[in-house]
């Protein structure tokens, strides 16, 4: 077995897609389409419009907005909790942003428990004689 030589620079991945001309943006799009729940499609239409913080932020949010209005919830909530990857802590839209995601999810599981209990209520009980 060969030693490994700590030496030696790690090549990481930029992504699968080149999604942006900078390195950085690109590998996070990617991160969005490959780990988060976002559509290639979508992130094609903005991935050049990318130059700055303030892009990603308005383009993520723009595509969050897009996808609630198609009825596509997982896609908002990818694209929402990943617009504030690049906001900074003082950004004042960054804690409603944070809050989308986790009211989404929330409310898809409140409809989850709400059919499992309906359709508890209608399952036929049989009892042992």
């Amino acid at each position: 077995m060969k030693k490994y030589d700590i030496s030696t620079p790690v090549a990481l991945k930029k992504g699968v897609y080149n999604l942006n001309g900078e390195a950085n943006f690109n590998y996070q799009l990617n991160r969005v389409i490959n780990w988060d729940g976002g559509r290639l499609e979508d992130i094609e239409k903005i991935g050049g419009k990318i130059k700055d913080s303030a892009d990603w932020k308005r383009e993520l949010i723009a595509l969050g907005d897009e996808a609630m209005a198609g009825n596509r919830v997982e896609n908002a909530i990818a694209y929402y909790r990943m617009s504030e990857f690049f906001m900074y802590d003082g950004d004042p839209d960054k804690k409603n942003i944070t809050k989308k995601p986790r009211l989404f999810f929330m409310n898809i599981m409140r409809i989850i428990s709400r059919e499992k209990i309906h359709a508890s209520q209608n399952l036929k009980y049989h009892t042992r004689v």
